[in-house]
């Protein structure tokens, strides 16, 4: 799980902020080049330009004391200690001024920035003190691998072969009915593409060749002119609502609020679809990798998770025809245990018709190439419910250093790997979608693109991608 840390905070800043990699300002290479060579790490004075921060009052969080003018994020780093060892990046909103690193990386530094440009310069770095409950470590419990559940069903498969053909001979009549009943769920299997915050004009009109399903957070369609970009390309938008920082400090009635009038608007069904074509969602992915402590300060809360997904779904229930809920089995880290908590938190979730997200990239091991597939099976063993894969990837930095998700693979072997795990999942009838992770590469090892770092020269995966969404 923890070889996961590093792509998935690189993954929350694609997914908030356009990132445009080759052609990043004097200033922002400036500053990634500090990092890289660990030369920002004695605490110079600060211009009035500069964020500046403190320790919080027991030395286990960072303060912003004051941002400069415009800005309107917060790019913060952490260390596993002052030398810079271990560095890893994440990208807060403006208004999260309180910040625990995970104990595994209690050294921090942050940099005001404004809509992905740097102002001013980074405060130095901080040695925070991790808090006694940093333990809670223990959620990966390894009971998890209880995949035996799976093995409930194929005793379903064999009984139908000791009666039903010795009192129905006529073995005509169960083929004829029972094929078609197979067929369905995979044929409804949808194959989209994670975009991250490429949203303008040139960006939609080419990944709308490789497909006509994007996942992005919300706020990079939240306005009629971009959604009349998704529509000019006949694209569908599987919107995510999440921003990190605090899962119990969400106001949950205001996020509600928030995800209904978004839907009121924009979903299916939606007002701004009057007298157009309704390409309106029908999904709404709430949060992102609940369970990731590189995103939320407390990613142990199941319970404020599903009060926040209960909160939701009632207020999205006044709607003619409500969203789908897609909500994180796998938290994104832990594994398939987090879903068990999460369901055993609040039974009722099983209840409400929701859909189960998974990310299952393939890790370091010798099955890295299919992805990690017990994700996906064990969430539908658990669950019984429809299964939507909405992150997995294979990046294409041969010769770099393996990311925490995946291995390094050849353009060819990244292509062969994605149409592998998609034929796979639609074998399953369960899963609804599958979401490739993600449209263009970016710094400094994370080349999971079907595209490179300027979203200019198509991979072989462009393709693979766009003949699999003509597929299914």
């Amino acid at each position: 799980m923890s070889n996961h840390m590093p792509a998935a905070a690189w993954r929350f800043v694609r997914l908030l902020l356009p990132i445009l990699i080759l052609s990043l300002s004097a200033t922002a290479s400036a500053i990634a080049t500090v990092h890289h060579h660990s030369k920002h790490g004695a605490r110079a004075s600060k211009a009035s330009a500069s964020i500046t921060d403190r320790l919080s009052s027991d030395r286990a969080s960072i303060e912003v004391t004051s941002l400069p003018s415009g800005a309107n994020q917060i790019h913060v780093a952490v260390m596993s200690d002052l030398a810079g060892h271990g560095l890893k990046y994440l990208t807060l909103a403006s208004s999260q001024r309180h910040y625990t690193p995970p104990k595994a990386t209690p050294v921090v530094d942050v940099l005001a920035m404004k809509s992905g440009a740097s102002i001013g310069s980074w405060a130095g770095r901080r040695q925070t003190t991790p808090a006694t409950e940093a333990p809670k470590v223990e959620a990966p419990k390894t009971e998890p691998p209880k995949t035996e559940t799976p093995k409930t069903e194929p005793p379903k498969v064999e009984t139908p072969k000791t009666e039903p053909p010795k009192e129905e001979s006529p073995k005509v009549e169960p083929p004829t009915e029972e094929s078609p009943k197979v067929e369905p769920p995979a044929s409804r299997m949808i194959v989209g593409l994670d975009a991250g915050g490429w949203d303008w004009e040139s960006a939609v009109r080419d990944f709308s060749g490789a497909t006509k399903y994007v996942r992005s957070n919300y706020s990079n369609y939240n306005s009629d002119s971009q959604m009349a970009l998704l529509q000019k390309y006949g694209v569908h938008l599987m919107p995510v609502f999440s921003e990190g920082g605090s899962i119990g400090g969400i106001n949950q009635s205001v996020f509600a609020s928030k995800v209904l009038t978004w839907f009121e608007r924009y979903g299916r069904g939606g007002t701004f679809w009057a007298g157009k074509e309704d390409l309106g969602a029908t999904t709404a992915e709430i949060l992102n990798e609940p369970g990731n402590p590189y995103f939320w300060s407390d990613s142990t809360n199941r319970t404020g998770y599903a009060s926040l997904i209960e909160a939701v779904h009632n207020a999205l229930s006044v709607l003619p025809s409500p969203p789908t809920l897609l909500v994180s089995y796998d938290g994104g880290y832990e594994g398939d245990s987090y879903g068990r908590a999460l369901v055993s938190a609040d039974p009722h979730l099983l209840t409400l018709g929701l859909g189960w997200t998974v990310h299952p990239y393939g890790g370091h091991g010798s099955g890295s190439a299919q992805g990690n597939r017990a994700r996906v099976t064990e969430a539908y063993a658990d669950t019984k419910q429809p299964v939507y894969v909405t992150e997995v990837g294979w990046p294409t930095g041969v010769g770099l250093e393996a990311t925490g998700d995946s291995l390094q693979w050849s353009e060819a072997q990244q292509a062969e790997n994605m149409n592998s795990f998609f034929s796979w999942s639609d074998s399953l009838g369960y899963v609804r979608s599958v979401v490739y992770f993600n449209y263009a590469d970016y710094a400094p090892n994370n080349y999971y693109g079907i595209v490179n770092s300027s979203g200019t020269v198509h991979k072989l995966s462009y393709s693979t991608l766009a003949s699999a969404s003509s597929k299914w």
